[in-house]
């Protein structure tokens, strides 16, 4: 839905850096690279300590799936991890905001975008879908805007 694309255009337009933030991994896995919320949150602090810059978390539903990880979200949010020496704005994208906790939405602007059209459908399945002729993409492309899909579902 080009969320990804306005999240960039938005920073550039603030003459911000976009920091790119990985939250971490679910619970579980056997502990191979797990973070904390609160490891991650303070790691987070740090990287944006005395800069102006705009925070992306791609996919914010994917990453507050857990309480440790929604608190951490929702004190960086309210400013209590948040370094006061510079202007911080965080950028979260969902395709799925009924997944993100009301109390974080409520700490938000949410800006919705309306699902792609099937010409644009057209153009991401052209880069994910590169082994279907243009007429099955076409046909895909067609399927996908009647369902309402989009290209992360």
């Amino acid at each position: 839905t080009g969320k990804t694309k306005h999240a960039v255009s938005f920073a550039r337009a603030l003459g911000m850096p976009l920091l790119v933030a990985t939250p971490p991994a679910e619970a579980g896995g056997g502990g191979r690279g797990l973070r904390s919320a609160a490891g991650w949150a303070a790691q987070l602090r740090r990287e944006v300590k005395g800069r102006d810059c705009a925070i992306f978390l791609d996919e914010i539903d994917h990453h507050i799936n857990d309480e440790g990880s929604a608190s951490a979200l929702r004190q960086f949010l309210d400013g209590v991890c948040q370094p006061t020496s510079s202007r911080v704005i965080v950028l979260g994208t969902t395709n799925r905001l009924d997944r993100v906790p009301r109390d974080v939405v409520h700490r938000a602007e949410v800006v919705s975008f309306d699902r792609p059209q099937a010409e644009h459908l057209e153009e991401m399945w052209a880069g994910y879908a590169q082994h279907l002729s243009e007429e099955d993409r076409r046909e895909l492309a067609s399927r996908s805007a009647r369902v309402r899909a989009t290209g992360r579902d």
